[in-house]
């Protein structure tokens, strides 16, 4: 299956045998994988498919689980990532669903920086917190001390 995003990571996807191939390595893709593939490379650039949506392409009609399909897409992440893609090509957009990397873009990098500036405010936030924690039991300490 041809399609922007994979003709510029150099990944061959074989719908019909199941396997996405780079560079030398190949994965074999469970069917479930391969519909959630395929149902993300046939929106367009930057489109959300909705969790809905995916569902139906899975499972059709059948009753399932949400964390299922996260599961696929978890799975699905690591192929990838065992092909020896660094750069998330499936974006998780919150309460909406999910769509393929912009294809143009080198956003990968500036979302990783992102996520590491949350983490380093949440750790500044963790030390404040302890901070505070170990001003008060100095505080109660002197309190009962010289109370």
């Amino acid at each position: 299956m041809e399609h922007p995003l994979l003709r510029r990571l150099q990944i061959d996807f074989d719908v019909d045998s199941r396997t996405l191939e780079r560079g030398g390595r190949s994965r074999h893709l469970a069917p479930r994988e391969v519909a959630l593939l395929a149902a993300l490379l046939q929106s367009k650039p930057g489109e959300v498919v909705s969790r809905n949506e995916l569902l139906d392409a899975i499972w059709g009609d059948g009753e399932v689980c949400e964390d299922a399909l996260t599961v696929i897409v978890s799975r699905l992440r690591r192929h990838f990532d065992r092909l020896g893609i660094d750069e998330p090509l499936i974006e998780t957009v919150p309460r909406r669903g999910y769509r393929l990397a912009d294809c143009g873009s080198p956003l990968g990098g500036l979302r990783e920086a992102r996520r590491d500036g949350r983490r380093g405010r949440n750790v500044g936030l963790a030390a404040l917190l302890v901070s505070f924690l170990a001003l008060g039991v100095s505080c109660l300490a002197l309190l009962l001390a010289f109370g």
